[in-house]
C-alpha cells in the first residue's frame, strides 16, 4: 500500500523500524483454501514448487500442480516437466528469468515476484503483506503516540482513510475517529465544518452545529484533500494546530485536544510556489509523513486487498486471478473494491465461478494489463526509458506508459542521464 515512510521533522530514531538489504521474493498472491500458510520463496538458491510434502514450497492442497511442478534457481524459474505448465505474465514456458513485478502461476496457484519477503505486520486496516505496507505499519506504530499531525501523501484510492483509521487506533486515544472531506468547500462552510457554529451566527444557522475539531476532541481527525483548503481557512486551521484553540463561529474560541492526520494527492510544495497553499501550516500538518504507492508499484497486495472485499467468498478461477494480478488499476484500490462489486452481482454472491470468459463484462478490458515483460516497462532501465521518451511526447503520456507517477519518471531520468525532451502536458 505503501512506499517507504520518511518524515519532514524528528523520527523518533529509537523506534525507527530496522533496515536490511531487500531480497527479491516469490509471494503467494492466491490460490485455493488454506494458501495462506503457504510460505515465499526468496529468489536465491535451489528450490522446489510442487505438491508434495517434501517440496521447499509445498502446494500440498493444489490439485493441478505436480509432485515436484517446478525449480526456482536464483531469478530463473523452470519447469519441471509439469501436467499444468508454468505461466509468467500470461504466457506458457519452460524457462523464465523473474523480475519484480512478474505474475507467475504454478497449478491453481497465483504468485507475483516482490520486491522483498512479506509481512504479516499485525495492523489492522493496512491491508497487504508487501515490504510497503510492512513499513507503513512499522511507521504507524512509530508514530502514532507521538505529539503532532501526520500528513499522508499519494495517488488517488491508494488507502490514505485505511491508513488513518490504524493511526487513529494505534494512538490509543479515548475520543471518537471524525473524517471531513475538505474538497468543494467555501470558506464559510469549510470555517464551519471544521470548528462548528452557534446559532444565529450567520444567515441560515438556525441551530448549533459541533465542528469536525469539537467532534474528534479526545480522539483523532481525518481531513482528507486537505490540499483543496482556501488560504482563509489555512490560516485558522494553522492556529488550531498550534496552540488547539478553535474559533467556533459566534463563540468565544475553544480548546480543544486533537490529533490530526491529513491527506492529500496534491503537490503541496509546488502549491506553495504557486500561494495556493501556505508554507507554516505544511509544516506543522507534515510532523510525520507517509507516501502510499500505487498498487503498479505493489503488485502482490491486488488479489489481498480483492479477497477482503469479497468478503470471504471466492468464485474466480485461477485463470481470472491471474488476469486481475495482472491488470492495471488507475485508481487504486476503489478500482479493487469496484471490481469485487461487480464480481459478487455476477457470480450471484459467490454462488457461481467466474473464468477467463467474464473478463469483458466485469471491466477488465478496459484498463491495461501487465506487458507480456515487467521489463518491457522499466522505467529503472536506461535503454528502455530513453526509447520510451522518444515514443511518447508528453510526460503524462510516458508516466502512463510505466504506470507510475510523472515525479518517478523525472526522478529516474535524472538518475540515468536520460533528457526529457517532451511538450508541454
Amino acid at each position: 500500500m505503501f512506499e517507504s515512510s520518511d518524515t519532514t521533522d524528528d523520527y523518533p530514531s529509537a523506534r525507527r523500524p530496522a533496515r536490511r538489504a531487500a531480497i527479491p521474493h516469490l509471494v503467494l498472491s492466491g490460490g485455493p483454501p488454506g494458501s495462506e500458510t503457504w510460505r515465499a520463496l526468496p529468489l536465491r538458491g535451489d528450490a522446489v514448487i510442487g505438491r508434495s510434502p517434501d517440496c521447499d514450497l509445498p502446494l500440498l492442497t493444489d490439485g493441478r500442480a505436480s509432485r515436484n511442478h517446478a525449480r526456482l534457481q536464483g531469478r530463473k524459474l523452470t519447469d519441471l516437466d509439469s501436467r499444468n505448465g508454468v505461466f509468467v505474465n500470461g504466457a506458457r514456458g519452460r524457462a523464465f528469468d523473474l523480475e519484480v513485478g512478474d505474475v507467475v502461476r504454478v497449478g491453481d496457484t497465483v504468485f507475483v515476484v516482490a520486491a522483498d519477503a512479506p509481512d504479516d505486520h499485525g495492523v489492522s486496516d493496512i491491508f497487504g503483506r508487501s515490504v510497503a505496507a510492512r513499513d507503513a505499519a512499522a511507521y504507524i506504530r512509530a508514530v502514532a503516540r507521538e505529539a503532532g499531525s501526520l500528513l499522508i501523501e499519494g495517488p488517488p484510492g491508494t488507502g490514505k482513510e485505511y491508513v488513518a483509521k490504524a493511526f487513529g487506533k494505534a494512538s490509543g486515544r479515548a475520543g471518537s475517529f471524525v473524517v471531513l472531506n475538505c474538497a468543494n468547500l467555501s470558506p464559510q462552510l469549510a470555517e464551519s465544518a471544521l470548528f462548528g457554529h452557534r446559532r444565529g451566527a450567520f444567515t441560515g444557522a438556525t441551530a448549533d452545529f459541533k465542528g469536525a475539531f469539537e467532534r474528534a476532541d479526545g480522539g483523532v481527525l481525518f481531513l482528507d484533500e486537505v490540499g483543496e483548503l482556501e488560504p482563509t481557512v489555512q490560516a485558522k486551521l494553522l492556529r488550531a494546530l498550534e496552540v488547539g484553540e478553535i474559533a467556533v463561529v459566534g463563540a468565544k474560541p475553544k480548546h480543544v485536544d486533537v490529533r490530526v492526520v491529513a491527506a492529500t494527492n496534491r503537490a503541496l510544495d509546488d502549491d506553495i510556489d504557486a500561494g495556493r497553499f501556505r508554507v507554516d501550516l505544511l509544516s506543522r500538518l507534515r510532523r510525520f509523513h507517509l507516501r502510499l504507492a500505487p498498487l503498479a508499484e505493489r503488485r502482490e497486495d491486488i488479489l489481498a486487498f480483492l479477497a477482503y472485499e469479497l468478503r470471504g467468498a471466492w468464485p474466480i478461477s485461477v485463470e481470472l486471478a491471474e488476469r486481475i494480478a495482472m491488470t492495471r488499476f488507475p485508481a487504486n484500490l476503489r478500482d479493487v473494491a469496484s471490481l469485487a462489486a461487480r464480481i459478487r452481482a455476477f457470480s450471484d454472491g459467490g454462488r457461481v465461478e467466474l473464468g477467463e470468459g467474464d473478463v469483458g463484462r466485469l471491466g477488465l478490458d478496459v484498463v491495461e494489463s501487465a506487458p507480456a515483460s515487467p521489463r518491457a516497462r522499466d522505467y529503472r532501465d536506461r535503454e528502455l526509458l530513453a526509447e520510451a521518451a522518444r515514443r511518447f511526447h508528453t510526460l503524462t503520456a510516458l508516466a502512463k506508459h510505466f504506470g507510475c507517477e510523472r515525479k518517478t519518471v523525472k526522478t529516474w531520468a535524472e538518475k540515468l542521464g536520460v533528457p526529457l525532451e517532451l511538450d508541454g502536458d
